[in-house]
């Protein structure tokens, strides 16, 4: 318990950068740093400037400090493991100690350098420029958690880099095979076996029983990456018209909402996604899976049938009556046509 306490200021700093850096505009109530990634590549020996902009949004003088800090892949998800960095690409960057902003003031060229050392291996290489409202000391005493934002920095550095990997798994959502409508929602899970981060890029295409393509879907809709001897997890849907959420009393109504959301998002049969993915620095190489399964509306299918038997019945007895009438009516017209015929033949002959 004593340990868990003592590392309280530790966790919620580590959550706070986490729920940071997955937000699209890297934004707190103090400050705003853009751009929120950059992917860069340079060659051994060589020194990379390049520029942030800042922007302090709190109604007060902050002055803020610079940190830097290593990053690996945490679990599946995407999201950064930061490591304080000793070595690596957190040592080579350069960038002001401190800035001192006034209120709601916008400063858009912080410059900063990557100095690659002459024997940096080839390959991917990651850490995060970091501004924050707490001196150096009170972060390395892990006591501070105050405002801290920051932005990606994925440098390649150029020469002979391995590249491998592909496609694990490929699927729905709990591995589901039959679906009411649409969405339909997947998954795949990429590995990389390179020295490099990989940038999946391809089509998930889906297509009917018959073989017709019903939709292409961009499988890495935010342009994700997956870090070198890492797997992350994906996920992408084909989407509807959305679904209608009414409360409903009884069974009933719960049965005519899912006619209703059947039609909205309308589905029928097998199904086959077949996803390719194409990878690597030139995307030279490429990763295929397939995943077959069914969209069964039996709600609407249900009231279909119900009508069509209703419509049947009608209109088997509408028919009928139709026929009946006809045939009275040509009874009766050759009846006229007899009795016409008789007054005809009766006049002559007298």
């Amino acid at each position: 318990m004593m340990n868990f306490t003592e590392n309280l200021p530790k966790f919620f700093l580590s959550c706070l950068i986490i729920i940071v850096l997955i937000t699209p505009a890297f934004k707190t109530n103090a400050l705003t740093v853009s751009p929120v990634r950059l992917e860069l590549e340079g060659n051994p020996g060589e020194t990379i400037k390049d520029e942030l902009k800042l922007n302090n949004e709190s109604d007060g003088f902050q002055t803020f400090y610079t940190a830097f800090e290593n990053f690996e892949a945490r679990g599946e998800s995407g999201s950064p493991n930061f490591v304080r960095g000793t070595e690596g690409l957190a040592t080579w960057i350069t960038a002001p100690e401190n800035l001192d902003l006034k209120p709601n003031e916008y400063r858009e060229r912080i410059p900063f350098e990557i100095k690659i050392p002459a024997d940096a291996e080839p390959g991917g290489h990651f850490a995060a420029i970091f501004w924050t409202t707490n001196p150096p000391s009170d972060l390395e005493s892990g006591i501070g958690i105050g405002a801290k934002v920051g932005t990606l920095v994925l440098l390649r550095v150029l020469g002979d880099i391995e590249e491998g990997g592909g496609i694990i798994e490929f699927g729905t959502l709990g591995k589901q095979k039959v679906f009411l409508h649409r969405p339909v929602d997947f998954f795949y899970r990429f590995r990389n076996d390179g020295a490099d981060r990989i940038k999946p890029d391809g089509t998930a295409n889906i297509r009917n029983l018959l073989g017709i393509r019903s939709v292409s879907l961009p499988p890495n809709l935010t342009e994700g990456n997956v870090l070198p001897d890492s797997i992350r997890r994906f996920e992408f849907a084909w989407e509807g018209k959305g679904l209608l959420n009414e409360e409903v009393d009884n069974q009933f109504g719960e049965f005519w909402l899912n006619v209703r959301n059947e039609w909205r998002n309308f589905g029928l049969g097998r199904y086959s996604a077949k996803l390719s993915l194409d990878y690597g620095a030139d995307k030279q190489l490429h990763s295929e899976a397939k995943y077959v399964f069914w969209i069964l509306p039996w709600h609407l299918l249900l009231v279909a049938v119900i009508l069509l038997v209703i419509l049947y019945f009608v209109g088997r007895r509408e028919v009928l009556a139709y026929n009946e009438w006809i045939v009275r009516r040509t009874i009766k017209h050759m009846n006229q046509l007899k009795e016409a015929a008789r007054r005809y033949g009766g006049k002559k002959k007298v």
